[in-house]
């Protein structure tokens, strides 16, 4: 899927800054910390600390839905950073 140039510019740009809002919250002990970002050939890669353990999917499977406590202790990191992406934005 080729992107016009206008389109690859703006994807360029929210990607940089995504990127510098990883590397602002990484020092959270919920969130791996960010090694480095750049684009290559019109691609964005973001390399991550490793953290050894279940995605998502596995622990649905695992344990099912979450209950609202669980999932507010999970989101509550989240929401500040969208709440953060808001103010900076």
């Amino acid at each position: 899927m080729d992107m016009d140039a206008q389109s690859y510019a703006k994807a360029s740009e929210l990607f940089q800054r995504e990127a510098l809002r990883l590397d602002e919250l990484g020092h959270h002990e919920q969130i791996p910390n960010l090694y480095a970002y750049f684009e290559q050939d019109k691609r964005q890669y973001i390399i991550q600390e490793y953290i050894d353990g279940n995605n998502l999917a596995q622990e649905l499977q695992l344990y099912g839905p979450f209950h609202e406590a669980k999932w507010c202790s999970c989101s509550g990191i989240w929401c500040r950073f969208w709440s953060l992406s808001i103010v900076i934005t």
